[in-house]
Parts: C-alpha cells; structure tokens; sequence
C-alpha cells in the first residue's frame, strides 16, 4: 500500500480511535469524594459516636460498593469504621452514605475509603493539616459543652434563647435540622447530644416521613436508652399528633382536640422568676393561643391551664419526653421576653453552669469528667501495682551514675585496668537490665487482667438498657479480637437486643486525654489499623502493647418478659407508701437459685427510702416508719455505699478525685443531678451522663438500687474474645479474663408510682 493511502487511512481511523480511547478513559475512571459533613449541622463531640454523610460522585461505571472511614482513637491508633450496607453509584451521580464514626481528639482528620469487592477505588483524606478549605470540617465542642439538636426550626430562633448559649464560655450548643430525614438511622448516632428539641409548627418537617422509617425507630430507641426528647405541638398539633402520624409514639395521652387558649397565667406560673405577661400580637387584642389538649395522659403534669395540661414530663423507657402544648418559635411565646426563663424549665437546666465550684486548683489528675476518673480507675487491674514516676526518675539517674563514674571508680578501686571496662559496661546493662524486667514481671505479673463494672437497668415494662465499662491489661503485646455478651438480671439474653461497643476515651485535657493539646499531633504508637465491625458492637484486631491496658465501653438495650419484682407503690400525701417482692432467679428452672440484693434503697423524688438487703422471695413494707434520708445527703454523704473502699458515715464528706475505686465513681453518676454531685465532686458528668436517673424522678417514678452477689453470676455483660460468628456458623468465642479480675455489678429498677395526678 503507497504512503500516500496509508496516510489516509490513519486520518480516517483516528477519530473514531479517540472516541474509543475517551470511551474507555471515561469507563475506568473512578468514583471520587466530594464533600463529608460531621454531627449536626457541623457540631458533635470527641470520643462519642458521632453520624458522619459523605458524598461520592461515581466514576466512569456503575459499581456496588463499601466506604469505610478511619481516625485516631483516644489513644492515639487508628480505628477504622464501616458504613453499615453497601451502596450502588451511578457513573457522574452523586450519593450519600452515611457512617458512624468515633473521633478520639479534637480536631481529627477523617481518611475514607471506597472498595468494591477487589480493590479499593478511592481515597481521600479530609481535615489533615495541609486541606484545603473545601476538605476540612469543623472541629469538635470545646470540653463541657452541651449539644442540643432542635429540628423542624429553621427560622425558630430557639438558639438564641436557649440559656448558656452566648459569649465563648458557652455551655450549650444548639445545632438546627430542618428535618426529620435528616436524623440519623441508629440510635448510636445520639450518643453526643444531650436533648432534641422536635418543633410541629412546619409540617413539611414531619409530613413525609412514614411511622417505621428508620429515624423515628432510631430516635425512639435513644430516648429509651435515657435520652431527653421535647415535643412541641401547637397550631398543627392535628397533623402531627393523630394516630397514624409518626410522631403518635411520642405523645404521652390521646390527642382529642385543638382548642383555643386565652388565659395564660399556666405558662407564666410555670415559668421561673417571670414578671412579664405573655404579650398579645397587637394592642388591644388578646392572646389566643391554639393548644392541643390531650386525654389519658401518661406522666407528670407540670404545668395546666384550667383542665388542659401544657407541660407533660412522660418516662419512656430509661429516658424522658417532654411534651409541650404550644408553638415554642412562632405565636406570642415567641415574642415574650421571658422564653428563655421557660425553655430552662423545659430543658430542666441548671441555673448555675459552673462546674466544679469545689474543684481543688492545686491537685490535678488530668480529667474534669467523671467519666475520666473511671477510666482511671478501670486502668489499674487488681494485683498489678503501679511505680510512681519520682521512683522511675531515681532509678534512671541511679543507672546514669552506675554505667558512668560508678563504672569508673570501681575499676580504678580494683586496680584491674580501664580496658576491663568492655565486659563491665555491657554486664551492668544486662544485669540492670534483667532486673528492671524482673521487677516490672514482679510488680505486674504474667496474666491477662479484666477490670468491668456494669449497670443494667429495668423498667416496669420490661425495657432492659446496660452499660458495661472495662479494660484488658496485657502482659504481651497483641490483638484482640472483642464482643460482649449481655445478660439480663436472672442470667438469661435480653430479647431484640441491640449493642454498640467502642473504645472509652479518657475525658480530659491531662496526659493521654482527649482534650491534650498535647497529643493532637503525636505520631501513633502502634501501625496497625484495627476495626470497629458495621453493626457496631465488636471491634476486630485491637492492638494492646505489652502490660499496658485499653479501656472500652459496651451499651445495648432490650427487653424481658419478667421484671423480677412485683410491685405496688403510691404517693400519699408526698410520703411513699406501699410493697416490693423480690422474686429475682438465676436461670428459667423452677430450681433456680433466688437472688439477693444488697444495700438496696429506693429513690423518689428528693428522698432515699433505705431498705438494705432484699432477700429472695421477701416482702418489703414502704411507709413513715421505713428509714428516709434526703436523696442529696444519702448520695454525698456516704451512706450509698457500693464500694468497698468508703465507709458508711450520717456527715457530709469530702469526694475524693482521686479515687480508683469504680464503684465509688459510679456512685456519683447514678443521681448527678438529684444528689447535687456537680458541685460535690468538682467534675462534670458529660460522656456517660445516660447514667444519671435524676430526670426520671421528676416524672413521678421510683428507682430501686441495689447490688446482686459479686461472685461472678450476675454479670451484666460477658466479655468473649474471638470473631463473631457469621449466622448459622459455631460460636468460638471465649470468656476473657479470670476470678481474679475486679468486677462489679449494680442493677436498677423504674418502678411506677400511682399518684393523685395520675387519674388527669
């Protein structure tokens, strides 16, 4: 063929060549990340599990994949998470998916990841140092902070007005959803926030959403797990509140009706220290306020107008809704000046945000949370002793001394010649070196050590919720591979169970805390990635360096058929009156053995009614002659006593900061807020703040504390050690630890107690 047509040819082909070659460019280019967005509306909190969106614009095909995000711990190593389910992209087309993530410092960078089942496809890594601004997210609330998610307003201003959410030194955030879809899909997803605020004055907000999506389920289990949720519902309380609506769930009664209010002496009554009438939309006019009244209703009444209540405190589950029947961002309630004296009443905030009154300036352990001293305290297993650093600082100069002018003058004494010091040097780093170990051998043993302390929680409706705090010391250094089994009081599985289980940081800004400016650029101890599983309740190849421990936390909620007690308590005239029987067992057999409770006490409303032990099978009479103390001082002053290591004393004492004791810390977290422990301690009580009862008192119930036998059979939680088994697979899972490990246990039981408001 001449050149000539050749040449031609190529001229010919070559556009449809590089129509093929675009073709196949564009086939095999990959799916990139376009955007991430952390916590509510951009505000979340270190060391908490945390909802994270990412946005992914899919490449040159469509292909099935998983995304997976991964962060430093408290600790310093890298966790990865997975998205719960796979998603589908489409070529050019952007998608959402939605992570569950725990940050262990302040301002975290986040690395993603997308993989489909060969390879990985893309990764990027947003907030690192060097990001653009369109690859960063904003940093974590400052320490002590409280977040409140209000949805539905947008244009509410209920920021504005929700005390202590002005100056730098504010102690609530509000972060605004605009709506429901926007919420996250497991329950897990709240563990930061400390209220939602849920506003029906925009139907748009709620309209769309069918009663089984999984954000009402999910916001549901939160506030069964011990979460606060206020509901506010107003001008479209019809909409909202009927029986097919989604929010039904959450109304403590039966809607019936909307009625039209002019009075409104019930809301300035409520309201602390008003002096200001609610104003009326124009003069000369009066205020008419639609308000939906509801009938059957469920919980305390806190405020009425006439025979329609306007505030209603309902317990569900462990936590709380708060139902109130008014527009709290539009009408004259949004006008009034006095609105933030009324959401504190609402939000049930403390009129002092200054934590730690009593905290001592001198002496500090490096965390301002409870939460850290229990970290503490689960750091140092039973028979590993500790050496303090000024003994360490010795020995090392000792050892200085000992290969430098001690070596010297010990050769020139013996006369023996300098050049002996080539087999003196190397022996006294042996034999130093040998002892140290044996010392550390000595002092911290050879054995694996657990340290576990679990709370289960029971209402009289069979919801069973349980936390179980632990660490693992390790005399090797190596992976583990960790899940928790739960149990309910008599040793069986709770039903419907579901679980997170996460590292547990260290709530402070001290060394190795989360809040460390310190720490925030420090390399990782260890290179190993290990992983958190996508249900979220087991962690896979968790490193633990050699006789060092990592702490955890493990949450699940549940249900039992049998609550254990029977139970017929009233309020007569604010004195607690009635019967409890214990029929608590071991196991389902008729044989089982009955358990025994101790140190029992019964907590309702400012009283502690002391009962002691709680026998199998006994009955226990509550009236006036039945010991009562204020739930303030029997909490402060010693006379709550799980610990083995704080006596019993009638004075008010000293907390001690410094305690390992995790009875004793725990103690203070039961009834924060009801026993004043803010004050007592000095610490917050931010990050297992889901501890604290104290809101439950304020709904009319009673909570009964005690402590089962200590011997190892009433666990809250087992802790095993092994790969999960995948369904229809053998579980190889094996209990981790020994009888010589520290574990305690505490139950608590929600009792209903019948009152004078309950027939309302």
């Amino acid at each position: 063929m001449r050149p000539a047509a050749i040449q031609r040819l190529i001229l010919t082909l070559l556009p449809a060549l590089l129509l093929v070659a675009a073709a196949q460019a564009q086939d095999t280019k990959p799916p990139e990340f376009t955007a991430v967005h952390v916590g509510f509306a951009e505000h979340y909190k270190v060391g908490v599990w945390t909802p994270v969106e990412v946005t992914l614009r899919g490449g040159g095909a469509a292909a099935i994949v998983r995304v997976s995000a991964s962060t430093s711990d408290s600790d310093g190593l890298n966790c990865s998470f997975d998205a719960p389910e796979p998603c589908q992209l489409l070529p050019g087309e952007e998608t959402g998916v939605l992570l569950y993530v725990r940050f262990g410092r302040e301002a975290s960078s986040l690395a993603l990841e997308v993989r489909d089942e060969h390879k990985t496809l893309a990764t990027k890594t947003f907030n690192a140092p060097q990001s653009p601004p369109q690859e960063r997210f904003a940093d974590s609330l400052r320490e002590g902070q409280r977040l409140i998610v209000s949805v539905g307003g947008l244009s509410s201003g209920l920021e504005k007005d929700v005390p202590g959410t002005k100056g730098e030194n504010a102690q609530n955030v509000v972060a605004t959803i605009d709506n429901l879809a926007h919420l996250p899909k497991k329950w897990q997803g709240y563990e930061g926030v400390d209220t939602v605020i849920l506003s029906t004055s925009k139907p748009e907000v709620f309209d769309k959403i069918l009663p089984e999506h999984a954000c009402i389920t999910a916001l549901e289990q939160w506030v069964r797990m011990g979460g606060t949720l206020v509901l506010c519902a107003g001008s479209h309380a019809e909409e909202a509140l009927h029986r097919g609506s989604p929010l039904a769930r959450f109304v403590p009664g039966r809607f019936k009706e909307t009625v039209t209010l002019r009075p409104t002496s019930g809301w300035e009554t409520y309201t602390p220290k008003s002096q200001t009438p609610i104003p009326s939309p124009k003069p000369g006019e009066k205020v008419a306020m639609p308000t939906p009244r509801l009938v059957d209703v469920q919980g305390k009444v806190e405020a009425r107008e006439a025979d329609v209540p306007l505030v209603i405190r309902n317990p569900q589950g462990l936590g709380q809704i708060v139902f109130v029947a008014a527009d709290l961002d539009r009408g004259p309630i949004r006008n009034w000046s006095d609105r933030p004296q009324l959401l504190r009443a609402v939000l049930n905030l403390p009129d002092n945000e200054q934590v730690g009154a009593e905290t001592d300036s001198v002496q500090n352990y490096g965390y301002n949370d409870l939460a850290g001293q229990l970290r503490s305290a689960l750091d140092v297993p039973r028979d590993v002793h500790l050496v303090p650093f000024f003994v360490v600082a010795l020995l090392v100069v000792f050892y200085i001394l000992l290969i430098g002018p001690g070596d010297y003058f010990l050769l020139r004494r013996l006369g023996i010649g300098m050049h002996w010091t080539w087999v003196t040097f190397p022996a006294i780093v042996v034999i130093f070196a040998a002892g140290a170990y044996l010392a550390a051998n000595w002092l911290k043993g050879d054995q694996l050590r657990v340290s576990q302390l679990d709370l289960v929680d029971v209402d009289a409706d069979g919801i069973a919720r349980g936390a179980s705090w632990f660490s693992v010391f390790s005399p090797r250094g190596e992976s583990f591979d960790l899940s928790l089994r739960p149990r309910l009081p008599d040793g069986q599985p709770p039903a419907e169970t579901s679980a997170s289980l996460a590292w547990l940081g260290k709530a402070g800004n001290g060394f190795n805390g989360m809040y460390s400016q310190n720490a925030q650029n420090a390399a990782p101890l260890w290179s190993q990635v290990y992983s958190t599983a996508s249900s979220l309740d087991a962690i896979r190849d968790v490193p633990i360096q050699v006789w060092a421990s990592k702490s955890f936390v493990y949450r699940w909620l549940g249900h039992t058929a049998d609550v254990g007690l029977d139970v017929a308590l009233k309020d007569d005239q604010r004195q607690l009156s009635g019967t409890l029987v214990n029929r608590l067992k071991s196991g389902e057999e008729k044989a089982s053995k009955g358990i025994a409770l101790a140190h029992c006490f019964l907590a309702y409303e400012d009283w502690a009614y002391v009962i002691g032990e709680l026998r199998p099978g006994e009955s226990v009479e509550i009236g006036p002659a039945t010991r009562r103390i204020s739930l303030n001082t029997f909490i402060s002053g010693g006379s709550m006593n799980f610990s083995e290591s704080t006596a019993a004393t009638s004075e008010k004492s000293a907390y001690d900061r410094g305690s390992r004791d995790m009875a004793y810390v725990l103690q203070a977290m039961m009834f924060y807020d009801a026993g004043g422990e803010r004050k007592h301690t000095g610490l917050a009580n931010d990050y297992q703040g889901f501890t604290d009862l104290s809101g439950l008192l304020k709904t009319g119930c009673a909570v009964l504390v005690g402590m089962p036998p200590q011997d190892g059979s009433c666990r809250g939680a087992e802790l095993l050690c092994g790969p999960v088994p995948k369904t229809g697979q053998p579980d190889n899972r094996q209990p981790l630890g020994s009888a010589l490990d520290r574990h305690t246990t505490i139950y608590r039981f929600v009792l209903p107690v019948t009152t004078p408001a309950t027939d309302n």
